[in-house]
């Protein structure tokens, strides 16, 4: 009842120029899925979110070893759903870029579901450059801006660029000493994960 009608949506009170062009689709905003968003989404220089968590690439191959995992295969598809239906609606959306934010910013609900897959996942050194890589991009992005212009290259364009002027320098350092210490204190706990899980299966066989 916020817009004064049970049926009322936010695009009706919107400029009437995107109202215009809006008119046609599912609840003023919504279309059929479209591969070139997709792909901005998923590799686009400023929305791209294997750009920014590169670690989600190996989430996604680690729901190949969920799927075969009879046990847990039911809570898989829930997952694989949750993290496929979120892309379908996120490049469905004729405001899919999210405004000024640094990054694909409607898949943040989503992304626990997304993460599960690296549970499947061995911990080699192909997994901690990735994670590392996440991590900074991740801590650089905090230290520096949380909004960006939605057209430029988010890194090179913006995030770095601050950093090589000195306008952000100092707040990045102190965001890269807090991140490295929570890293630390991730790899350990994913060092026990690793070790209880070849227990229990040294347990089951």
């Amino acid at each position: 009842m916020a817009f004064g009608h049970f049926y009322s949506i936010a695009p009706t009170f919107g400029n009437p120029e995107f109202k215009a062009k809006s008119r046609q689709l599912l609840l003023g905003a919504l279309t059929v899925p479209d591969l070139k968003i997709l792909m901005e989404i998923l590799i686009g220089h400023q929305r791209g979110v294997f750009r920014i968590s590169p670690v989600l690439i190996l989430a996604t191959l680690g729901f190949l070893g969920w799927l075969k995992d009879r046990r847990a295969c039911p809570e898989g598809i829930i997952a694989i759903w949750a993290v496929v239906s979120f892309l379908a609606f996120n490049a469905s959306f004729n405001g899919w870029h999210g405004g000024n934010s640094s990054g694909p910013r409607y898949l943040i609900p989503m992304l626990p579901f997304w993460l599960l897959g690296l549970y499947w996942v061995r911990s080699g050194i192909v997994f901690y450059v990735l994670l590392a890589v996440s991590i900074f991009n991740a801590t650089a992005i905090t230290a520096t801006t949380v909004n960006a212009d939605p057209w430029s290259h988010l890194f090179s364009g913006v995030i770095y660029a601050k950093i090589r002027s000195g306008e952000r320098y100092w707040h990045f350092l102190a965001y890269c000493a807090l991140t490295l210490s929570l890293t630390i204190v991730t790899f350990k706990l994913l060092q026990k994960n690793k070790d209880d899980k070849n227990q229990l299966a040294s347990l089951n066989n």
